[in-house]
């Protein structure tokens, strides 16, 4: 199992392919290698996520993910930032570029 984390892309250099390649690279080697793919994203994202269905990714489940700093001591109340992501499960082959 790969587990394939925090692809980003700098504001300046969206839309131009490099998440795409990124991620279809690290897909392919780990489908290649024998392995599952899978990754998260905030599901808000639209542009990943659309970019995770073209690239063959299907939603696995959601939850919610919390964002906290190391250490740090939280009330109820700001806990409350919670965003909800869904786990994307890749395919077995990836299609060809």
């Amino acid at each position: 199992m790969w587990i394939i984390g925090d692809v980003f892309t700098l504001p300046e250099y969206r839309g131009l392919g490099y998440g795409k390649i990124a991620t279809s690279a690290i897909t392919r080697d780990a489908v290649a290698s024998g392995a599952v793919a899978y990754l998260h994203v905030n599901k808000k994202n639209a542009a990943a996520t659309s970019l995770y269905a073209k690239l063959g990714y299907s939603i696995l489940r959601e939850r919610p993910w919390i964002f906290a700093p190391a250490l740090a001591i939280r009330t109820p109340s700001q806990w409350a930032g919670r965003r909800a992501l869904s786990s994307y499960s890749a395919p077995r082959r990836m299609p060809p570029p």
